[in-house]
């Protein structure tokens, strides 16, 4: 049984139950508002200066100026590529938060009441075969589930379109993830709580 006392803050706007840090796991979640869950990666990006800034001096001592220009561009380049890798593990670790609901209420009052805050930001909501909430929003799809304990998850995955129209980089999918896992856990919270103390 979760520990309901002790809680953590982050600066993004959510509160979770035990010592759950930034790509740690989260239980139970409760989210203050729908700011984005985490960073979506800018934390990384000290991984352009430090591969910047190697990429000039090793391209200087092998070829003087020009030699630091073209390791600039080499160094950025494998910085990016560092920083998608370095974004894959917390991407992943997404789909193991669980946040709390008051009260399941069924599926089709859940989706109802979640179409007037989730259109308005460009989101689309179907059913899915059990009658769950399947909601896409910028070529990525979210499964939201109710969990045999008073939690719900939602599991990310791309949409076909995305897979061939957007960026197969993880960097992008944690970004777009980390906004879209605010933004639906707040709302889907909201509904929760509403029915719960009507």
């Amino acid at each position: 049984m979760k520990d309901r006392d002790k809680k953590d803050t982050n600066r993004n706007g959510t509160r979770a139950s035990g010592t759950a840090k930034s790509g740690g796991k989260h239980e139970d979640v409760i989210l203050t508002s729908s700011a984005p869950v985490a960073d979506g990666g800018r934390s990384f990006n000290v991984i352009y200066l430090i591969a910047a800034l190697a990429g000039i001096v090793i391209g200087f001592v092998a070829a003087g100026g020009g030699g630091a220009i073209v390791g600039l561009f080499v160094g950025l380049i494998l910085g990016y590529g560092i920083k998608d890798i370095a974004c894959t593990l917390p991407l992943g670790r997404l789909r193991s938060w669980t946040f709390h609901c008051d009260r399941k209420i069924p599926y089709d009052e859940l989706i109802a009441k979640l179409q007037p805050q989730l259109l308005p930001l460009g989101m689309t909501i179907e059913k899915n075969k059990d009658g769950s909430p399947v909601i896409s929003y910028k070529h990525m799809i979210y499964d939201v589930r109710y969990e045999s304990d008073q939690t719900f998850s939602i599991w990310w995955r791309k949409s076909i379109a995305g897979a061939f129209l957007t960026s197969n980089l993880d960097t992008s999918r944690y970004r777009k993830a980390c906004v879209a896992y605010g933004i639906i856990g707040y709302f889907v919270q909201q509904a929760t709580r509403e029915e719960a103390t009507a």
